[in-house]
């Protein structure tokens, strides 16, 4: 039995839509078997069946749809008789209402008291007077993430000419209303470093150390999302900025997991939110794709409510690319294995 299956009380399912004939014991009731009236063929004789350990139903009424096994199984079963069309859409109504409760593994997250952040050495404002360095600077956040010097502004951008940050863009982090780490974009070629730095995080009396927060706690564009608002759950903090960029208020809300990794600690964070939904967008690279289909289980298993998209018209937020569902066709060819 696959994980998904074991999160899912099948037996309560079914006995909200049908009356079991073999609860006294024998017909194979130890072993899962739950028999009834078909309710796909108006059977009167007790031949529908099905196995709520391995998901399979059928009916021994000749000419019933479901004569002898029904493809796609007690899926397909719930799908007919909730009269929904996706069986994706029939999964998540199972694990929303008859899911097994599982805990959300919360992790300690770091006491606001603790955080700081140390700005990189020759660290200027990116929003003010046109200099030609700035303008270098304005051409390449215009053109990597679509945003303006306004949009700048807004978001606290810097930039770093020399140093261990030098040739990037400094993206400030701020969570609680204060500045609790940083990210820096180089604008050029920075091999064998990576395009993106996560400030280094440790005590504040590490001389090494740039914030207290690691980068498995912190999610950028945080504050502005209010309880029970949709969340758009993206990589990197451009695609926040593209989906916002002139419109700071803009929903649903995006919110960047600074990679492609959903820790406990920034799955803490947003259940304590209580979205009423989560929109996951990620790139469209093969591995990506294949990292969001796990963030998706992780996110469902701790019941919150989400659905994948990918970025359609455009590579991004910041080419104007649209997040667009998915989730239905993943989850159909996913839960083939349920059959």
């Amino acid at each position: 039995m696959t994980d998904d299956r074991r999160r899912i009380d099948l037996d309560k399912w079914l006995r909200t839509r049908v009356k079991i004939l073999n609860d006294s014991g024998g017909r194979g009731f130890d072993t899962g078997v739950r028999t009834y009236n078909c309710p796909l063929c108006r059977d009167t004789k007790g031949r529908g069946w099905s196995n709520v350990a391995y998901w399979t139903t059928g009916c021994f009424n000749i000419g019933c749809v479901a004569c002898e096994r029904l493809e796609g199984g007690a899926l397909e079963l719930a799908r007919r008789l909730e009269g929904i069309r996706m069986r994706a859409d029939t999964f998540i109504l199972l694990k929303n209402k008859f899911g097994v409760a599982r805990p959300i593994e919360y992790k300690p997250l770091p006491r606001q008291g603790d955080d700081f952040v140390r700005w990189p050495e020759g660290m200027k404002p990116l929003a003010g007077p046109a200099d030609p360095w700035r303008r270098t600077y304005l051409k390449f956040i215009e053109k990597q993430w679509g945003i303006s010097e306004a949009d700048a502004e807004t978001w606290g951008l810097g930039y770093c000419l020399t140093g261990y940050y030098a040739n990037r863009v400094i993206i400030p982090i701020v969570m609680d209303g204060e500045p609790v780490a940083f990210q820096a974009r180089a604008i050029v070629d920075v091999k064998p470093k990576p395009k993106y730095l996560t400030s280094r995080h440790g005590a504040q009396d590490d001389p090494k150390a740039e914030c207290f927060r690691s980068a498995s706690a912190i999610l950028f564009n945080y504050d502005r999302v209010n309880e029970g608002d949709e969340v758009l759950l993206v990589e990197g903090v451009g695609d926040v900025m593209g989906w916002h960029r002139g419109k700071p208020d803009r929903k649903p809300v995006a919110v960047a997991m600074l990679g492609i990794s959903l820790t406990p600690e920034k799955l803490s964070l947003l259940a304590a939110k209580s979205p009423s939904r989560i929109i996951l967008a990620v790139d469209a690279e093969p591995a990506a794709q294949k990292q969001a289909d796990e963030m998706f289980s992780t996110l469902l298993d701790n019941d919150l409510p989400v659905v994948l998209a990918t970025w359609q018209g455009g590579k991004d937020a910041g080419s104007g690319a649209l997040p667009v569902e998915r989730a239905a066709t993943l989850r159909d060819a996913d839960l083939n294995r349920l059959r």
